[in-house]
């Protein structure tokens, strides 16, 4: 119970961080970051 109560939290959190980031990132992909830091 305990575990599984840990294991729900933890893909919760993995989730929002997930979608912000997607939020934060939308308007410029992040392979077009990549390709301004590193060049080609």
């Amino acid at each position: 119970m305990n575990q599984l109560l840990i294991l729900m939290l933890t893909l919760l959190s993995l989730t929002f961080a997930i979608a912000a980031i997607y939020k934060q990132e939308a308007s410029q992909p992040w392979y077009l970051k990549i390709e301004v830091r590193y060049g080609k």
